[in-house]
């Protein structure tokens, strides 16, 4: 599921809180679409390793929400499985977008 968010006022910090656990690389990014540009942008910001115990992290997404030049925003997660596993687990939890 996912749901788009408008964010009123661009010239404000925009952070992710999340925590994870993964086993293979987790890639955070945005996606943005507006009125004039229905096909949207995305753009990841970082690749979270894969680590045994749950970690939050702040992800600083200001420049990417500025850059894209959007209105409607979704955050979006892509993980690749590497070569060298058959299969891996993502956790994700607690995900909050704050603008400040």
């Amino acid at each position: 599921m996912s749901s788009k968010v408008t964010l009123p006022d661009a010239s404000q910090n925009i952070y992710l809180e999340m925590h994870y656990k993964t086993q293979a690389p987790l890639s955070v990014g945005i996606f943005g679409t507006s009125a004039t540009n229905s096909i949207g942008a995305t753009t990841y910001k970082v690749t979270l390793f894969p680590t045994d115990s749950w970690n939050k992290t702040y992800i600083n997404l200001t420049n990417e929400v500025k850059d894209l030049r959007m209105t409607d925003f979704q955050v979006v997660f892509r993980s690749l499985l590497p070569d060298s596993i058959a299969t891996a687990t993502v956790l994700i939890d607690n995900i909050k977008l704050l603008q400040r």
